[in-house]
């Protein structure tokens, strides 16, 4: 739930209007983004990155929570931080 309304609220406050929300699919589009980032707060910087995307395919489909879900590892692996130097 908690994913669902920052992605609702930030949609909202990006782009002036509500995302079509479909309740019961979301809730197992969620489950998978769950196994691979347990993290919520890492979830919610990737729907910023999502949100704030310019690609002309995440913008056509008008930044859709699906699309977000298909796209998950790849704003995932932008979110990580870079560790420089030696470990």
């Amino acid at each position: 739930k908690q994913i669902i309304d920052f992605y609702f609220l930030s949609y909202q406050e990006k782009f002036g209007k509500k995302p079509v929300i479909k309740g019961g699919k979301y809730g197992n589009l969620i489950k998978p983004l769950l196994q691979a980032e347990p993290d919520v707060e890492a979830i919610k910087r990737c729907i910023d990155l999502y949100l704030a995307d310019g690609d002309g395919f995440v913008v056509s489909n008008g930044h859709n929570f699906e699309t977000f879900c298909g796209k998950f590892q790849g704003y995932r692996q932008k979110s990580i931080p870079v560790k420089l130097g030696r470990y």
